[in-house]
C-alpha cells in the first residue's frame, strides 16, 4: 500500500459504515506481497557467506500471480554441509546468473506492499548487503516475518521452524531447504496467519495493536483494517466459544469436576490384567502394532500387589518394558478399588506431559471402569490473569521479549484450558516477564476474585478429584518438606525416575545464588516502586513519594554491594583458584578451604553491609504494603490488591535472599559452601552455592509418615545387582520388597560393544589423549555417515575435541552439534541432530539420560569416559566424609554405585525399540584394566566386549556394527 493509500485510509477509517466498505473493496483487497526465500552458502553475509539460490512467490490477496526462481553463481565453493542439507552443489551454480545480473527483476518482484519471509531479518539483510556492495538502493519495504507472526498467533505450536509448521499444518513442502518450495510454503503459511488473525475477538486486536509497533512485523495497518471491519461489518469469531474476564478475552473453561470415587466397582484384578495385556478390545486395539510383554505384565502384577498389600518396593525395570503403562494400569486399578487417590511422580515435565497426553488417556480410552487423572505442578507454572490483565493496563516494556511474550499470552489464553506454560515455547527472555504474572505471586491476594479463572487453583481442584495425580518430583518433595500442603492428600505414591528424588529433595536443604540472576531481580524489584503504579493510590502524596524514593534507593544500594560483593570475591577466587573444574567446564572454588582469614573477614563486612540494605529494604517495603492495606478498608480495588499482591511477594523474596546470603557466608556450619565460575567471566557467571546432606533423614521420616505405599521404579536404579545404594540415599533400608526385571531387548544381536586398546590414558602428560579420541570420533563418524553421539563427563575436554573435530580437512561433511556450544536447549541440539542426516552431537551431564533417538537416527555411540563425578568437587567430597563416619566405604558404596548407574543411563541411549541396532565404543580403558571396571562390564546387557586395536575396528567396522533392522513398530521405543 503507498503512501497515498494510507493517508486515505488514515482520514477515512473513522468515517460512515458505507465509505468504509467502499475503501475495503477498492483499497484494502489489493494489498500485494512478495514471499521471499533464500539459500546460502552460510548463516552471516557479514562473514562472506553469499546467495545461492532464490524463490519468489507474489500474491495479490490471497492470489498468486507470479513465481520467481533461480540459482545465483556465489563465486566461491559450496561447503559440503549445505549441499548435503539443501541438495545444491557447485555443479548447480556453475553455470547461474551473478546476483547483480538479477536486480533487476529482483528490485521488480520486491516493489509490493509488504515483503515477507519466514526469518525476514536474515533474507533481508543478504539481499541489502548483496546490494550495498553493487552500490545500489536496499529495499525498503513494510515487512512481515512469519516467524515472529507464527509464535504470536500459534503459541501452542510445538515448533516455529518452517519445517516444523508445515509439518503440523499438513502443508504441502516437497523440498524443504530448497528457496521456491520454502517460499510456496510460506506463502501457505502467511494465508494461515492472515486466517487465525481474522478469528481473534474484537479486544484481543485492539491489545495486539497496542503492541505492534514493537514488533518486527509492520502489521500494525492490517490489525487496524481488521478492527474497522470488525467495527463496521460486524463479523468476528462465534461469541460461546470466549468471553471475558475483567476486559481480557478468555478461553471458556468448565467449572465441574468429575467425581466417581465411591461410585464405581473395580472389576477382578486378574480380569482387568486378561483384559488390557491379553484382549483384542485391550491395548491391542489402541497402540498399533501393540506387543504384549510378559516383562510388562510382571511389573504391574508386582506394582498391585504392593499397593494393595500396603507395602513398599524397589523395582528395575529393563529398557523397553512399557513402564509407564505397567504402573499406570496398577495405579489406577488401585485408586479404583480403595476408592483413594494414587500419585506418580516423575522428575522431568517431560514425562509428566507424556503420561498426562499419551498413556492415560490411552487406557482411559478402552478402561471398562471411568477414571480421572490430572496433572499438578508448582504455581510458578501457572498464568495468574489478575496479574496479566494488570500489565497489560499499566505494565511498561522493557525490550522486545517483553512484547512479544505478552502477545503470545494474548493470543495462549484463548487457547489454554490449564494456563501451564509448558504449552508454550517462550523468548528466551519471556521468562523475565512471566515472573510479573506467573501464579506464583499468590501471598495476599485478599478479595481478589478470579471466579473460573485461577489457572493454579482449578489445576489443585481437578487434583482433588481425581483418581491419578501426576505430579513431578520438585512438587513432590516440596510437598513432604513443607508444612502447607501442594498437592491433595495421597496414601500411595509411584516415583518413576526414582533415581533423581534424593538430589531433587537436596535442593530444599540447601542454598545458590547465581550472580546475574540476583542482578536481574534487583532491577526487576524495582519496576514495582515506579511512581506510575501508583497514580491511583489514594494516599498522602509526599509520604507516597518519600516510601517509593526510600524503597528505590536502599535496592540500588543493595544491587552494588552484591556487585561489589560478587566482584571482590570472583577476583580472589581467580587469584587462588584450584586445579578443578566441573562437569561444565568452570572453575570449583571451596570457600572456607582456599579463602584466607582476611579473604573471610573482607568478605563478612560486605555481607553485613548487603544484609543491612536489604533489611532496610524489607521495612520500607512492608510499610508501603501498610498503607496499601489501609487503602484497601475503604477503597474496594482490585489494582490495589494486585500492588499489595506484589510487594508482598517481593519481600518474601527479600527474606530469602537474606537467608541464602547468611548461609553461604556467615553461619560457621559443616556444610561445603563453594564457588563455580567461567575463567573468562568470573563475576558474569559467579554461582555459590553451600550444600546440606540432612534432607535424607527428613525425607525419609517423611515417606514414611504420610504414605502407606512408595513405588520406586526407573531402568536405572540397582548397582552391582543391589539396590543398596538408592536405599541408603533415601533413608528407605527398612524396604524388603526389591526387583529387577529384564529388558526385553534381544540386546546380544542388537548390540556390541567395543573398547580400543590403544587409546592412551588420560593421565599421561600431554595431548594425547585429546588427539587420539578425536581422530578416533572422526574416522567413526566416516564410517556411521555420521548419526553418532558423543557422551563426554566434562564440557572442557568436550569443547577442545569440537574445535578439534573442526581442524579435520573433511570435518565439513558433518554437522557438529555442541552442548554449550551450539545455541539451543538439549531438546532442540536432539531434534536437529535427527533432521540433519550427516550430523555428530556432543554431549554432557543431561545426554546421559532421557535423549531418545530411536531408529537409524542413531548408530554409534561413543563414551569418552567412565562418568565418575570429579573426586575434589567439595559436595562429593563432604558427602564421602558423612558415608566414611557411618563406617562405609565411601568409593565402593558411593562413589562406584552412582556411576556404574550413570553409566547404564549412558548405555540406554543406544536401543531405543526392538529393531535398533547400534554400536557403543568406550574409549576409558579403566573398564580393562582397573579392578572396579568389572562392575561396569557387569552392568552392561551383552556378555561380550570386544578388545581390539582403533586399525582393526575401523578396517572391519561392518564386523563390528550389527546388521540394520526394520524401522520401529508404532508404539515401540519411549519404555525407559
Amino acid at each position: 500500500m503507498n503512501q497515498e493509500k494510507e493517508s486515505v485510509f488514515i482520514q477515512l477509517k473513522y468515517c460512515g459504515i458505507n465509505t468504509i466498505k467502499f475503501f475495503r473493496k477498492e483499497v484494502v483487497n489489493v494489498s500485494t506481497y512478495a514471499i521471499i526465500d533464500l539459500e546460502t552458502t552460510g548463516n552471516s553475509s557479514g562473514r562472506g557467506d553469499k546467495i545461492i539460490e532464490i524463490g519468489i512467490v507474489v500474491m495479490e490477496s490471497d492470489k498468486v500471480t507470479e513465481e520467481f526462481s533461480t540459482f545465483i553463481y556465489p563465486e566461491a565453493e559450496i561447503p559440503p554441509f549445505i549441499s548435503n542439507l539443501t541438495g545444491i552443489t557447485d555443479d548447480h551454480v556453475m553455470d547461474a546468473p551473478l546476483f547483480s545480473e538479477i536486480v533487476p527483476d529482483l528490485k521488480r518482484l520486491l516493489r509490493q506492499d509488504y515483503v515477507i519471509a519466514h526469518n525476514i531479518d536474515f533474507d533481508l539483510t543478504f539481499i541489502n548487503d548483496a546490494l550495498a556492495q553493487l552500490g545500489e538502493d536496499q529495499i525498503s519495504a513494510k515487512v512481515i516475518d512469519t516467524v515472529e507472526l507464527s509464535r504470536v498467533l500459534m503459541p501452542k505450536a510445538s515448533g516455529h521452524k518452517l519445517s516444523e509448521l508445515s509439518e503440523s499444518l499438513e502443508l504441502s513442502h516437497d523440498q524443504p531447504h530448497r528457496a521456491i518450495s520454502d517460499a510456496r510454503v510460506t506463502a501457505e503459511l502467511w494465508k494461515v496467519l492472515q486466517a487465525k488473525m481474522k478469528s481473534l475477538p474484537e479486544k484481543t486486536l485492539l491489545y495486539l495493536l497496542k503492541l505492534s509497533a514493537a514488533f518486527k512485523s509492520d502489521v500494525t495497518l492490517i490489525l487496524e483494517d481488521l478492527l474497522t471491519a470488525r467495527r463496521y461489518e460486524g463479523s468476528g469469531p462465534a461469541d460461546d466459544k470466549y468471553e471475558l474476564w475483567e476486559g481480557v478475552p478468555v478461553l471458556k473453561l468448565s467449572s465441574q469436576e468429575k467425581d466417581y470415587r465411591g461410585k464405581r466397582l473395580a472389576p477382578a484384578w486378574e480380569e482387568w490384567l486378561q483384559f488390557l495385556f491379553e484382549e483384542p478390545e485391550g491395548l491391542d486395539s489402541i497402540i498399533k502394532s501393540y506387543r504384549s510383554r510378559k516383562e510388562q505384565k510382571k511389573m504391574a502384577e508386582s506394582i498391585h500387589q504392593s499397593l494393595h498389600e500396603k507395602e513398599s518396593a524397589f523395582i528395575e525395570a529393563g529398557a523397553g518394558i512399557g513402564k509407564s503403562m505397567a504402573y499406570v494400569t496398577a495405579a489406577v486399578h488401585t485408586a479404583v478399588e480403595k476408592k483413594e487417590p494414587v500419585l506418580i511422580s516423575t522428575h522431568t515435565n517431560t514425562l509428566q506431559s507424556q503420561l498426562a497426553q499419551k498413556e492415560l488417556p490411552l487406557l482411559s480410552k478402552i478402561s471398562p471402569v471411568p477414571f480421572t487423572f490430572a496433572t499438578l505442578k508448582g504455581s510458578e507454572h501457572y498464568l495468574s490473569l489478575a496479574h496479566f490483565r494488570y500489565e497489560l493496563e499499566y505494565g511498561t516494556l522493557h525490550n522486545y521479549d517483553d512484547v512479544l511474550t505478552k502477545a503470545m499470552l494474548l493470543v495462549w489464553v484463548l487457547e489454554t484450558e490449564t494456563g501451564d506454560i509448558e504449552e508454550i515455547q517462550m523468548p528466551s527472555n519471556g521468562y523475565k516477564f512471566w515472573r510479573k504474572v506467573s501464579a506464583d505471586q499468590k501471598g495476599k491476594e485478599i478479595a481478589l476474585s478470579m471466579g473460573n479463572y485461577s489457572y493454579y487453583h482449578k489445576a489443585y481442584e481437578k487434583a482433588a478429584y481425581a483418581d491419578i495425580i501426576v505430579t513431578t518430583h520438585a512438587l513432590f518433595c516440596y510437598d513432604l518438606l513443607k508444612e502447607e500442603e501442594f498437592i491433595p492428600s495421597c496414601r500411595y505414591a509411584i516415583i518413576d525416575e526414582a533415581h533423581h528424588l534424593n538430589s531433587v529433595a537436596a535442593k530444599y536443604f540447601g542454598s545458590r545464588l547465581y550472580y546475574p540472576s540476583v542482578q536481574q531481580l534487583f532491577s526487576q524489584w524495582k519496576e514495582i516502586f515506579e511512581p506510575s503504579y501508583y497514580q491511583n493510590v489514594t494516599m498522602n502524596k509526599e509520604k507516597k513519594q518519600e516510601l517509593l524514593k526510600y524503597c528505590t534507593v536502599h535496592i540500588d544500594n543493595a544491587k552494588s554491594e552484591w556487585a561489589e560483593l560478587s566482584s571482590y570475591f570472583s577476583s580472589y577466587a581467580v587469584k587462588n583458584r584450584p586445579a578443578v573444574s566441573s562437569d561444565t567446564g568452570k572453575v570449583i572454588f571451596d570457600f572456607y578451604n582456599l579463602g584466607s582469614g582476611k579473604f573471610l573477614r573482607i568478605i563478612s563486612d560486605m555481607c553485613e553491609r548487603l544484609l543491612k540494605e536489604l533489611n532496610q529494604l524489607i521495612r520500607g517495603t512492608e510499610t508501603l504494603m501498610n498503607e496499601l492495606l489501609m487503602q484497601l478498608q475503604t477503597h474496594e480495588n482490585p489494582d490495589l490488591v494486585i500492588l499489595i499482591t506484589r510487594l508482598d511477594y517481593q519481600i518474601g523474596y527479600y527474606k530469602e535472599l537474606t537467608e541464602e546470603i547468611d548461609s553461604i557466608f556467615l553461619k560457621n556450619t559443616e556444610n561445603p559452601v563453594w564457588a563455580e565460575f567461567e575463567l573468562k567471566h568470573p563475576q558474569g557467571t559467579l554461582t555459590l552455592e553451600s550444600e546440606s546432606h540432612m534432607h535424607t533423614h527428613v525425607l525419609s521420616e517423611r515417606l514414611h509418615t504420610k504414605k502407606d505405599s512408595i513405588i520406586f521404579t526407573s531402568a536405572t536404579l540397582a548397582a552391582r545387582g543391589s539396590f543398596q545404594f538408592v536405599k541408603k540415599q533415601l533413608g528407605m533400608e527398612s524396604v524388603e520388597k526389591e526387583e529387577i526385571i529384564p529388558s526385553p531387548y534381544d540386546y546380544e544381536h542388537q548390540m556390541k560393544v567395543v573398547v580400543p586398546t590403544d587409546i592412551p590414558s588420560i593421565k599421561k602428560k600431554g595431548n594425547g589423549f585429546l588427539y587420539a579420541i578425536s581422530e578416533m570420533i572422526f574416522s567413526l563418524a566416516l564410517k556411521t555417515n555420521g548419526r553418532m553421539l558423543v557422551l563426554f563427563t566434562s564440557y572442557s575436554m568436550l569443547k577442545n575435541v569440537y574445535y578439534l573435530l573442526r581442524e579435520f580437512q573433511e570435518s565439513s561433511r558433518y554437522q557438529l552439534i555442541a552442548q554449550g556450544i551450539t545455541s539451543g536447549s538439549r531438546d532442540r541440539l536432539k531434534k536437529d541432530f535427527q533432521a540433519l542426516d550427516s550430523s555428530i552431537l556432543l554431549g554432557t551431564n543431561t545426554f546421559w539420560e532421557g535423549v531418545d533417538i530411536p531408529g537409524e537416527d542413531l548408530s554409534c555411540l561413543v563414551m569418552v569416559r567412565l562418568p565418575f563425578d570429579p573426586p575434589a568437587h567439595p559436595g562429593q567430597q563432604k558427602e564421602e566424609m558423612l558415608w566414611s563416619r557411618e563406617g562405609e566405604n565411601p568409593f565402593m558404596d558411593l562413589t562406584l554405585p552412582k556411576a556404574v548407574i550413570r553409566f547404564k543411563q549412558g548405555v540406554g541411549r543406544l536401543i531405543r525399540s526392538e529393531n535398533d541396532r547400534g554400536l557403543l565404543v568406550i574409549l576409558d580403558k579403566r573398564i580393562l584394566e582397573a579392578n572396579y571396571g568389572r562392575y561396569f562390564i557387569e552392568a552392561l546387557p551383552v556378555t561380550r566386549v570386544h578388545e581390539v586395536e582403533s586399525r582393526e575396528l575401523l578396517e572391519k567396522f561392518d564386523d563390528y556394527l550389527p546388521a540394520p533392522g526394520t524401522e520401529p513398530a508404532e508404539g515401540e521405543g519411549h519404555h525407559e
